[in-house]
Order: C-alpha cells, then structure tokens, then sequence
C-alpha cells in the first residue's frame, strides 16, 4: 500500500484532544490543524466514531445533533454487539434455553443490531503525538439486557495514524459462568463531498455468495453467486441491501468505494478467519447520498441460524480488526 499513503504533510505538526457538549453527552475529538485530520467520538452513546476526516475530506455522514441522535439516528457509526443485524422476532434457543429480546424493529418484528451502541463507555485511556491518536473505550456490561444474561467486558481501540489510517479493534471476555454467544459488527455510512451513490464506483471482496432473504430481511437459507462487482465498477441503479459472506478465511479483504469526479478511492479492509469479520452487509439508503459498508463477524440471525455464531466459553476471550484509509 505504499503508493496509497495520504498523509504526506507536515508531521511535526502534534494531534490535540478536544472534549465539546453533544447535547447531554460529551464528544472527544483528536486533531491536527496543520493536516486537517480529525476523529470524533461519543463515548457515552456507544463509543459511536461520529466523524473522520482525512487530510480535510469528511467520509461519515454521522450525527449532527442531539436530537438526530435521539430520532434519526439509523445506527450511525454504531458498534453493533452483542449482535449485529437481525434476530427473527427477538426470539433465540441456546444451549436449551429460549430467550426473548425486546424488538426495536416494528415493521418487521426483529431485534435489531444489539444494545451496546446506547451504552455508556468509559474512556480508560488516550495517546497523542505527532504521528497517532489512540483511545482505549471499556464497558462491562453485568447481564440485566432482557433476553441476554450473559456477562462480558468489551474493550473498544482506536488508532488514528497518520501512516497508516484508522484502524479499529476489539476484545471482548466472557465474564459469566456459562457459554455466550456474540456477534460483533459496525455500521458507517460513507459519502464524498461530491456525487451520489449512483455516481460512484465499488469493489467488493471476493464471494462465496449473497444471502437471500425474506420479507423480514432474514436469511432463507438460499444463496446466489454475486460477481458484478468483483472489480471497481459503477454503482449506477443498483440497490443493495444484502449481507454477503466473504470468501478469505485467513488474512484480510478490502472493499473500495470510489469517486472519479474527485479522484479518490475510500478502502474499507476487515480481518478474516476464525471468530473474525468474515461477512460484509452492504446497504444503500434510499436517498442515495451514502452508502454503508458494514463488517460483521456472523451471519444476520445467527442466534438462530447459527452461521458462524461465535461463543465463547466462561473466561476466554475474542479479538479482531478492521480498518480504513482513504487514497487521493
């Protein structure tokens, strides 16, 4: 990736915390005037990344307000745990134990994308210096979530480089006396300062296949090969809202959106393998402006369908990794 560097600018220049009202809550900012780069975040509302600039371009369509937050928030930048996408009517069996999550999808009866991206994060630690901007985010959640009684700590890292991009991490621990099962996802909405979807350009990882889905946007357990953009081609009318499971099983796999008109490339890279981000959702809203490229460690309903569901037994812990840059 060495010809894809983006920050070739002054690095004597020093990254600087700033901590602003967001409404109620707070948001932590790490920037540098000199090179125009910046990452926001809202530890209190589920350490969500709420913006990232490089080098003075805004790739995020975050969350303006509070009151965005509060009504029309779409899960923007959420960390998406402990599952991500849809639970078919809230309603799973573990190990011989059905449970009943609360549905916050109405229209189509689900539990959707977790709890952890309301929560309240505590922010253990920061780095700043010339070169990077690290934040470690913790939260230990106790098991009191309807429907989900299992105890765990997740740690959140993010790693602002001006080499490198931004890389973001996670570990999380089962801190209960049973097995738990999880899935870890994350869920931005890109966009440039110009264009819409149709205008821009994708590359998708190498697939195994694109689910189908039903009427509650569950898998049916059909799938269909998915090539079309298996090289960086015009989105044009395409509509996508689909969780394709990547064919890597080892190593990392990158997705690229591009827009010609300002000659920029945004890669969005995930690891893959076992317990790791081996599915990616890909959604264009209907208004068209953004488009969401979201790594997921499972399958949509795998707390029912069990498609590389990850559970981790009392004590053990699960780590993984993705993380994007932008060329031009």
């Amino acid at each position: 990736m060495e010809t894809a560097i983006y920050f070739l600018h002054n690095l004597t220049a020093m990254f600087e915390q700033r901590t602003e009202p967001f409404g109620p809550l707070e948001q932590v900012t790490f920037f540098n005037d000199d090179s125009g780069d910046m990452i926001s975040f809202l530890p209190s509302y589920g350490a969500c990344i709420n913006r990232l600039v490089f080098r003075e371009n805004d790739i995020l369509d975050g969350l303006r307000d509070f009151e965005m937050l509060q009504h029309q928030h779409g899960f923007r930048s959420s960390w998406l745990f402990p599952w991500a996408n849809r639970v078919r009517d809230g309603k799973y069996t573990f190990q011989g134990k059905t449970h009943q999550l609360p549905v916050n999808e109405s229209r189509r009866n689900n539990a959707l994308h977790g709890f952890a991206f309301e929560q309240k994060f505590m922010l253990e630690d920061v780095g700043l210096s010339e070169r990077i901007a690290t934040a470690h985010l913790s939260w230990h959640y106790d098991g009191r979530f309807p429907g989900y009684p299992y105890p765990f700590g997740l740690s959140l890292f993010y790693e602002f480089s001006a080499d490198k991009g931004l890389r973001v991490s996670y570990s999380v621990k089962n801190m209960g006396q049973f097995d738990m099962p999880f899935v870890a996802g994350w869920h931005p909405y890109f966009r440039f300062a110009e264009g819409m979807a149709n205008d821009w350009h994708l590359q998708l990882p190498r697939m195994n296949h694109r689910h189908q889905v039903d009427e509650q946007m569950i898998p049916t357990g059909q799938t269909e090969d998915f090539d079309q953009f298996e090289n960086l081609r015009q989105i044009g009318e395409t509509t996508l809202d689909h969780c394709f499971e990547v064919a890597a099983r080892e190593g990392r796999v990158e997705a690229i959106v591009a827009n010609r008109a300002q000659d920029k490339k945004l890669h969005l890279w995930q690891e893959t393998g076992p317990h790791k981000y081996n599915f990616l959702q890909v959604y264009i809203p209907p208004h068209r402006k953004t488009l969401a490229l979201e790594p997921m460690s499972s399958n949509v309903n795998a707390f029912n369908n069990g498609d590389e569901l990850i559970v981790l037994s009392p004590g053990e812990s699960n780590e993984a990794a993705f993380g994007l840059w932008l060329e031009g």
